[in-house]
């Protein structure tokens, strides 16, 4: 099976930036050239690589120019991911994503989850390399990225393989092939996997899908045509895994000098790249189909023999690092976890204190109006325009902090859209603050005449009353 360990460097192209380049100037070039020097020295001398890319990322950070952090990043999380350093890797392409997702840059979230898939990957941690893949397919699945999405359809179908779960790595297989067929080779860079390893790498994974399902004829129909792909493309490390799957297809078929043909091919091949898995396998299976004659055990036995000591070498290394930096990446999670937890429960603190701002506002609202119901001046009026207006300003945080989640999901955090959505609910609260404002001065100021009426109906009473009182003295004296 085809995993393709080879970390993705930026290839999207320019969409967003903090500053445009013509606000940051000449500055853009030394940030370049620290780049370019990470890259000239990241597999010869790591620690010049990362120093360089820690010098362009300074810059970056002093300019804002957030396209030159993100190069940067991304090249500390390659040198450290080269380093075994797994954690501080995961860590540079998170801030990748970071910054990617702050300015809408989908193509490079893309390429942060995947570089952090391929670390779980590496370590044979398949369902959390297929959560990071999976999160980078869905990223950019709706986007003109073929490259990037054949990509991460190849790593999905390559974990679903390993995981056995053939029916998903097939369906993701077979997209994945079209996808590589339908790439166009112009805007790929000498440093990534050319159109036709692509189409390889998929169509290999397919013949071994159906090898695995033991549908032989039709896998090695597919194991036939990735041979011609992979041979255009020179990628003989793969191919000497197509040509000794074929040997072991035609064993199961029962036709063994085939069989012994494209074992002895994917030995050969896979000897050049230390491909000592690969060269166990065959020569196993070459060392028993010659049980009966002595000179060739004798020779596959010893190619087997090196190849077992070179790998028990490295097995010895490699679980010694897998010890160490299996503890590391628990260690990463479980750190990752808690600041996750630490961060939504001071959100959620956050929140409980402005709805209870918002709350106790309400109330010091209504009972303000419920004072200024006698006492309806002018100066009263304006201090209930301002407090309607600060009400309105609490009611758009509020509403706000409801719908934020869902703006951010339909608009893809889009910052331009996401404006434009709040503008929009800001126009119509400040719609409803001024009828309401309205209504609210219009209703008091009509108590406030019923009441003066009222007042002066009882005055005039009085007054007939006391007029009648009078008559009625003057008459008893007239009497008198």
């Amino acid at each position: 099976m085809a995993i393709i360990f080879i970390p993705l460097n930026i290839i999207a192209k320019e969409k967003m930036q903090c500053k445009p380049k013509r606000e940051i100037g000449g500055d853009t070039v030394i940030i370049l050239k620290n780049l370019d020097q990470a890259l000239k020295y990241h597999r010869n001398n790591k620690d010049t690589a990362l120093y360089f890319a820690k010098k362009a990322l300074e810059q970056s950070e002093k300019l804002s120019y957030c396209e030159g952090q993100i190069k940067s990043w991304n090249w500390i999380g390659i040198i450290y991911g080269s380093q075994h350093k797994y954690p501080l890797a995961i860590d540079a392409y998170e801030q990748v994503e970071k910054i990617s997702e702050f300015i809408g840059d989908k193509m490079n979230v893309c390429v942060a989850n995947h570089n952090i898939g391929l670390i779980y990957q590496n370590r044979r941690y398949y369902e959390k390399a297929l959560e990071y893949f999976l999160k980078s397919y869905d990223t950019i699945k709706d986007e003109e990225s073929d490259f990037n999405i054949t990509i991460s359809l190849i790593s999905i179908s390559a974990c679903y393989i390993e995981s056995n779960q053939l029916k998903e790595a097939l369906d993701y297989g077979e997209k994945a092939y079209k996808k590589a067929e339908s790439l166009s080779g112009d805007f790929l860079e000498d440093r990534f996997p050319e159109k036709n390893q692509l189409e390889g790498i998929a169509i290999q994974n397919l013949g071994e899908i159906y090898f695995k399902k033991d549908s032989l004829n039709v896998a090695l129909c597919y194991y036939k045509k990735a041979i011609s792909k992979l041979l255009i493309a020179e990628d003989y490390d793969n191919l000497g895994e197509v040509y000794s799957n074929i040997g072991r297809l035609y064993y199961k078929k029962n036709e063994i000098d085939s069989c012994i043909y494209y074992l002895n091919l994917g030995i050969n091949s896979s000897i050049e790249y230390k491909n000592y898995n690969n060269i166990i396998a065959s020569s196993s299976l070459l060392k028993n189909i010659y049980k009966n004659d002595k000179d060739s055990v004798i020779k596959y036995l010893t190619i087997y023999a090196d190849a077992k000591d070179d790998i028990n070498n490295d097995l010895i290394l490699q679980e010694t690092e897998k010890a160490l930096v299996g503890k590391e990446l628990r260690d990463y999670e479980k750190r990752k976890i808690e600041e996750e937890i630490k961060k939504k429960r001071e959100e959620e603190e956050q929140n409980t204190m402005r709805y209870l701002l918002i709350f106790i506002f309400i109330i010091l609202f209504f009972v303000s109006l419920f004072i200024m119901r006698k006492n309806i001046s002018k100066r009263s009026r304006i201090l209930i325009s301002y407090m309607g207006l600060l009400a309105t300003l609490l009611l758009y945080e509020y509403v706000l902090l409801l719908i934020h989640p869902f703006i951010g999901h339909i608009t893809g955090h889009h910052l331009i859209y996401m404006f434009f959505i709040m503008v929009l609910v800001g126009a119509i609260l400040v719609y409803l603050h001024h009828r309401l404002d309205h209504f609210i001065q219009k209703l008091l100021i009509r108590k406030a005449i019923a009441k003066n009426t009222i007042t002066q109906d009882a005055e005039n009473q009085d007054a007939i009353i006391q007029d009648t009182e009078n008559q009625d003295a003057e008459s008893q004296n007239i009497d008198s």
